[in-house]
C-alpha cells in the first residue's frame, strides 16, 4: 500500500502512480476520505484547527483528488468513472452541530455537477463524473 493524505497534492499523485504501476488501468476511482474532525458541536464551539481539518480533508482533499484522477484517466483509452461520496448536508438539509461538515458535504453535489459541465465543454466522454449518496 501507500500512505496517502488527500489534503496533500504530492501524496495524492504518489497514490495515482502506485495504483497504476500495480493495476497497470484504472477503471473506477472512489472519493470517500472525509473527517468531521471527531466533534459534535455547535459551529460557535469549533476551534480554528477543527474547522481547518473538516474543509481541507472534505472539500481541499476532494477537489485535489478529482483534479488528479481526471488527469490520469484522461490518459487511458477507455477512460473511467470517478464516484465522490457525499453525506449529511448533501442534501441541503441543516446539519445543526456538524454545520462544517453538512456545508462541506453540500461543496460535494456543486463539485460533482461543475465537474461535468466541465468535462462536457471540454467533449470529454470517456471520463465521467458521479456522485454519490450514503
Amino acid at each position: 500500500g501507500v500512505k496517502c493524505d488527500v489534503r496533500e497534492g504530492k501524496d495524492v499523485k504518489n497514490l495515482v502512480a502506485f495504483a497504476q504501476e500495480k493495476l497497470k488501468y484504472i477503471d473506477i476511482w472512489i472519493n470517500n476520505a472525509g473527517s468531521n474532525a471527531y466533534s459534535y458541536k455547535p459551529l460557535m464551539d469549533a476551534s480554528d484547527e477543527d474547522l481547518i481539518e473538516v474543509i481541507s480533508t472534505n472539500t481541499l482533499g476532494l477537489m485535489i483528488c478529482c483534479r488528479e484522477a481526471i488527469k490520469m484517466m484522461l490518459t487511458q483509452p477507455r477512460g473511467g468513472h470517478i464516484f465522490n461520496i457525499d453525506g449529511a448536508g448533501s442534501d441541503g438539509r441543516p446539519t445543526p452541530r456538524f454545520a462544517a461538515y453538512g456545508a462541506t458535504k453540500r461543496s460535494v453535489v456543486h463539485l460533482t455537477k461543475s465537474l461535468q459541465a466541465e468535462l462536457k465543454m471540454q467533449d470529454v466522454k470517456n471520463v465521467i463524473v458521479h456522485n454519490l449518496s450514503v
